[in-house]
């Protein structure tokens, strides 16, 4: 019976992953002919593949695990493809395995994680009731509605203390630093990870305001608390990826939490979108110097385009945190300089300018594309190279950050991480992964990430639970930024994790009736 119900769910996403596996695969064929052709293709079938689980697998859940990271893994290779900046090649054909393989494991994984999990889920349940029922102790495990509120304060406050003291340490704040482009970067100490860290209560405020009676000055508290912690706080640390972890985390409540409506998930969105463009404005980057550090193409209409796809200059260097800030420090502006002068390749447009007409990217559109599509074509890089296997290391790496075993951390720091450009550091989720493993690693980690997103899932669909639904939130940030980062080996998501658990534990736990149990 359940192997019967499992093959259901398999071939219910059958028909949409038929669609974007068709898709990569003729990107693959058509692209080394015509890329522009290949990534409008593409894109196409992102869309196609979203619509077919919004509508035919869920119940118009937009946020459906499968369709948002179908439709951004997908769309965003589509961008990469159609190559409208100078620093780009075409793909080997391994790359394209990789991503195809990802893809097809991502929803096997997803599948067998909602179903499997759904069904753990009912059967812990109905186990705890019963024994709930035999011991005549109800309450020894239930939510404590009236400890939420006092968890806000506490997290809110202590996230702000943590702000404070980074700022006295500091003595800048870097959104308002003369030096816009470095300032957030020097801004790093451990009270500013304590601080990142407690953005994770927007969520909960959320909830409290939506399900909870409460007074009017908490009310103003709460939503003052989820406005600084969303927005206020990253944009004034300049960390977009602080300001998206936490806004999708946030998002995925608001829109659990209003019926899914998408024109809900629509504005929140766009809300997220615009304090994210306030953020970039933090670094104090000038058109001219987005244009320099992102190359943008020579875009010829009606041209017969070049079929030279000689290699590009790429740089070999040691491992660094995949950076998801994505512009290199003022220092790397004559290296970037160096590189357009010395890539013959980059030059093309400028022969061509006499033979039709042609447009490139503004410098906003270019880091824009950039930030959306570097990180796969940094993994063409790895591809290219013949790379040292990590062999799990980097996927270890943030239990090594409490752990802290020395061969393993030798490992991490000798990875070499090959890159298009020094400053254009973003690794997309699988990076690590084959950088540890290869293609295998690819299969495996892929698998694994994407069960646990299902279970996950579905232990808030079966059980409405305000921390199964932040743990949901928190695993939108790896899905819905597949592209930006391998967010499974950063130490702050398990920590985020690690936040909902203890918040769960801590809400839920009944202490005096475990006490009288243990008497009894």
């Amino acid at each position: 019976m359940k192997e019967k119900m499992t093959k259901q769910v398999l071939l219910k996403d059958l028909p949409g992953v038929l669609i974007g596996i068709v898709g990569l695969i003729l990107g693959l064929v058509i692209c080394p002919d015509n890329h522009y052709l290949a990534g409008l293709l593409l894109l196409v079938c992102a869309v196609c593949v979203y619509v077919h689980c919004v509508f035919v697998q869920t119940s118009r859940n937009w946020l459906d695990i499968r369709g948002v990271f179908s439709a951004i893994w997908i769309a965003t290779i589509g961008l990469a493809v159609l190559r409208l900046t100078d620093y780009q090649v075409l793909w080997e054909t391994e790359t394209w395995i990789c991503q195809i393989i990802a893809y097809i494991a991502f929803h096997v994984g997803a599948n067998l994680g909602i179903h499997f999990g759904g069904t753990w889920f009912v059967k812990i349940k109905s186990k705890n009731s019963e024994s709930e029922e035999s011991l005549n102790n109800k309450d020894t495990f239930r939510l404590h509605g009236e400890r939420l509120f006092p968890i806000c304060v506490i997290l809110t406050i202590f996230g702000i203390a943590c702000f404070v003291i980074n700022i006295c340490i500091r003595g800048y704040i870097p959104f308002f630093a003369a030096d816009g482009n470095n300032a957030y970067i020097r801004f790093y100490t451990k009270w500013y990870f304590f601080a990142v860290a407690a953005t994770i209560v927007s969520g909960l405020d959320y909830y409290v305001i939506k399900t909870q009676s409460v007074k009017i000055w908490q009310k103003v508290f709460l939503w003052f608390s989820i406005i600084y912690s969303v927005i206020i706080f990253p944009i004034l640390i300049v960390n977009r990826s602080a300001l998206l972890s936490a806004g999708l985390s946030l998002i995925t409540v608001v829109f659990y939490l209003n019926r899914k409506k998408f024109a809900v998930l629509l504005l929140s969105v766009i809300v997220l979108a615009a304090a994210f463009g306030v953020c970039t404005s933090g670094r104090g980057y000038s058109e001219a110097q987005l244009k320099e550090f992102f190359e943008p193409s020579k875009i010829e209409i009606g041209v017969a385009e070049s079929t030279d796809n000689s290699e590009p200059v790429s740089k070999d260097t040691s491992n660094s945190q995949s950076s998801i800030e994505g512009l290199p420090e003022s220092s790397s502006t004559d290296d970037s300089s160096a590189n357009i002068e010395d890539n013959p390749d980059m030059s093309i447009s400028e022969e061509t300018d006499n033979k039709g007409t042609g447009f490139e990217l503004s410098g906003t559109a270019a880091f824009i594309y950039t930030y959306l599509t570097v990180s796969h074509d940094n993994l063409n890089e790895a591809v290219l190279h013949d790379i040292d296997r990590t062999y799990g290391a980097l996927q270890f790496t943030p239990f090594n950050v409490i752990l802290r075993i020395p061969s393993i951390q030798q490992m991490i720091d000798e990875a070499h991480i090959y890159k298009v450009r020094d400053h254009l550091t973003t690794i997309n989720l699988i990076g690590y992964a084959y950088y540890d493993f290869g293609v295998v690693g690819v299969v495996v980690f892929m698998l694994l990430w994407s069960f646990a997103f299902g279970v996950i899932q579905a232990c808030y669909e079966k059980g409405k639970g305000i921390f199964s639904l932040m743990a949901l939130g928190v695993a939108m940030t790896p899905i819905a930024l597949c592209f930006f980062d391998p967010w499974m080996s950063e130490f702050i998501q398990w920590v985020y994790w690690g936040e909902v658990l203890i918040l769960f534990m801590v809400s839920y736990v009944s202490v005096n009736k475990i006490k009288s149990k243990n008497k009894v």
